[in-house]
């Protein structure tokens, strides 16, 4: 008992650890408040259930580790409360008369309170290693290769390619007709969205105290492709798709200067290395709507996709994992989802995947898996605008590790690998195979401009010549994902769910992790891609954000299949 409440001490040092390592924006404290205590509390349950053994020569270790962590913990929350001088000194010279050594002796005080976690953190490394020690790594790699033969490979190399080659030859097609309509009336509906797109003006924000901005930027540059008379051949329009402008003016103050105030294009925007794959509905949409329109036929239309699968959820005897879906599906805030045609491809392409997944029978799931998340890939680089594309890949993996509740563990981590090729290279060949028809089209090379913006966005360079830290930028985005109104919501689920499993103990700890440690895996894609696209997900956060479901509902859909385990063992007892 006297253990319990020593490392029920660590649920604060982890909630004090994270704040103080956290930039200082609203968002990020938020964020670093809920992660302190999630880590708190899994660090007492591991400490609880696996009883580590600290040894002097252990001991030593953490505490010297610890407090090394400690130290750099306690030096960040001193810079940081640096950066912002004007609140921080009149907090701090209320208590203290000398600002400097007040703010001194409060990080010291934020160090020496962070010690515990981070000790204990090192101190269960051992521990830790033991259990991943029983993983059957040659099996992961066994699963991974299995049937792989050179003839398999090449017959599945042809499948891939024909697959590939049929995507490009569809995706050209299809833009192609979509310029060979009319844009009289596109122009019409176009003009009484740009009235709506005045009033809102840019990028608008729903309520002020959460993440809810509607992207009317984005939204603008699509209705003014969408609205653009043909200036070319339809085939090279297709290709480079041209949008008028006017000056300097960002496509906000185009759309309503031209269409409002009646002012002239002087110039031609060309944005080639997208396929712009939205254009084949929002075009043929606009003869008949315009922008509030659209918005509403595409809130019910992901109504309906949510309710679908729900009831494919249930119907598929995964009944707890109905309101995990749900609240994740609310944390990325429906209404906004709705109204910025910009957030919608996304959510479109991962619910359909989603619904692929619940309606393929269970025995041929996993065969057909790798061309489901092959053509997710590939309809991530057809639609998107790269807003958040690890969800497409992020949240239908999630849920398939869900349905495939017989395979051992091994197993599943080795779907994880294959199926993320599948969907790496259906993203990479897609993307890049329209920088080679329309260079082929055209007769212009679009490789070096499209090549200079993929470095720049994966880049960890700020525009002002500065540099972005990976760190602030994983905060920031996780930040940006939980101001909601439904986060309190989300963290009452994940309370709940954590104590009634500690209440059912029909799986050993061991059994608990093998079982939940795929779903982690899968739910650091977003880190990862933050990692990768630096640039892009620190300026752009707001709605990079939204790739933070993946997380969320690896955690939520884990703790769901933990439940049911629990449940089926019970009765089988």
């Amino acid at each position: 008992m006297g253990k319990k409440i020593l490392y029920l001490i660590n649920i604060i040092s982890g909630i004090v650890f994270c704040v103080s390592i956290s930039e200082w924006m609203t968002s990020s404290i938020i964020f670093s408040l809920f992660l302190g205590l999630i880590l708190g509390i899994i660090e007492y349950l591991f400490l609880t259930r696996f009883h580590p053994r600290f040894n002097k020569v252990l001991l030593v270790v953490s505490l010297a580790g610890g407090g090394l962590i400690s130290f750099l913990s306690a030096k960040n929350f001193y810079d940081t409360w640096i950066t912002s001088l004007n609140f921080v000194r009149t907090v701090v010279t209320k208590v203290f008369p000398d600002y400097d050594q007040g703010l001194l002796i409060i990080s010291i005080v934020v160090g020496i309170m962070t010690l515990p976690f981070a000790a204990c953190m090192i101190g269960m490394l051992p521990t830790l290693v033991k259990v991943f020690r029983k993983f059957e790594y040659k099996e992961i790699w066994s699963k991974f290769k299995e049937k792989l033969t050179l003839r398999t490979i090449l017959r599945k190399a042809g499948i891939v390619t024909a697959n590939l080659i049929t995507a490009v030859i569809m995706g050209t097609l299809l833009l192609f007709a979509v310029y060979l309509l009319p844009t009289e009336r596109i122009e019409v509906n176009v003009a009484s969205s740009a009235q709506t797109i005045a009033d809102e003006g840019l990028d608008p924000s729903l309520f002020s105290w959460i993440t809810s901005d509607i992207d009317t930027f984005t939204d603008s540059l699509m209705l003014l492709e969408a609205a653009y008379p043909q200036d070319a051949s339809p085939l090279a329009d297709a290709m480079n798709v041209p949008r008028g402008g006017l000056g300097e003016s960002d496509p906000v103050d185009t759309i309503v200067g031209h269409y409002v105030n009646g002012a002239d294009y002087d110039l031609t925007n060309l944005y080639p290395r997208y396929w712009h794959g939205y254009l084949i509905f929002l075009k043929p949409l606009l003869q008949l709507f315009d922008y509030s329109d659209i918005r509403l036929i595409n809130g019910v239309i992901q109504t309906l996709i949510v309710l679908i699968t729900c009831f494919l959820l249930f119907k598929k005897e995964h009944k707890k994992a109905v309101i995990p879906y749900l609240f994740s599906h609310l944390m990325l805030m429906p209404i906004a989802l709705a109204k910025a045609f910009q957030y919608s491809s996304c959510f479109y392409i991962f619910s359909f995947v989603c619904i692929a997944l619940l309606i393929i029978k269970n025995e041929k799931r996993k065969t057909l898996a790798p061309l489901v998340f092959l053509w997710s890939g590939i309809a991530t680089a057809y639609f998107d605008l790269l807003t958040y594309p690890i969800s497409t890949f992020g949240v239908p993996m999630v849920l398939y590790l869900l349905l495939d509740n017989t395979n051992s563990t091994e197993s599943k981590l080795a779907e994880i690998v294959r199926n993320a090729i599948y969907w790496c290279f259906g993203l990479g060949a897609m993307w890049v195979s329209k920088w080679c028809i329309a260079s082929i089209i055209t007769g212009e090379n679009k490789f070096t401009d499209a090549l200079s913006k993929v470095a720049q966005r994966t880049s960890m360079s700020s525009d002002d010549g500065g540099t972005y830290s990976i760190y602030a930028t994983e905060i920031r985005n996780f930040g940006a994902f939980i101001r909601t109104p439904i986060t309190v919501l989300v963290v009452l689920l994940i309370i709940y769910m954590i104590f009634k499993l500690i209440k059912q103990k029909n799986l050993t700890a061991e059994e608990s992790v093998r079982l939940l440690f795929p779903f982690l895996l899968t739910g650091l894609a977003p880190v990862v891609w933050y990692a990768f696209a630096t640039n892009h997900s620190m300026i752009h956060y707001w709605f990079t954000n939204k790739a933070c479901v993946t997380s969320l509902l690896a955690v939520l859909f884990g703790m769901a299949c933990l439940l049911e385990a629990n449940t089926k063992k019970m009765s089988e007892s």
